[in-house]
């Protein structure tokens, strides 16, 4: 038995068709395969990348201003705070003298205006 050109051509066919799909799956499969691998190669440079260049800085510059808060802010506030405290328990207390002054005073003016009307009186 001979084969012709066109039968040749029908088994090929035949063959394509059957396998085509299978061959479609497989290339698909192995396609998406390497490109979720590249993909996920790519985020894990991107974040890599994106740690070393950016976060990183950031974790220094915030260790840097948390020393920098504990070993010259915080002292100086306390400091200030010690002052405002002090100043605020001194005019507490003069207030007390204030009003006892005042007191003194206003009878001091009595007294003087009782003995300006006796020395008149006498004179």
């Amino acid at each position: 038995m001979t084969l012709t050109r066109e039968d040749l051509e029908a088994i090929s066919n035949a063959v394509e068709e059957r396998l085509k799909p299978a061959i479609s799956d497989a290339v698909e499969e192995n396609f998406e395969t390497r490109l979720s691998n590249v993909v996920e190669v790519k985020i894990e440079t991107a974040i890599s990348k994106l740690v070393r260049e950016q976060i990183e800085p950031l974790r220094k510059e915030v260790r840097r201003n948390s020393i920098l808060l504990e070993n010259d802010v915080l002292p100086r506030l306390q400091n200030i705070e010690s002052c405002y405290t002090t100043t605020y328990w001194r005019y507490v207390e003069g207030i007390g003298q204030i009003e006892t002054m005042q007191n003194d005073i206003d009878v001091l003016k009595d007294v003087v205006a009782e003995h300006s009307i006796k020395l008149k009186k006498i004179s």
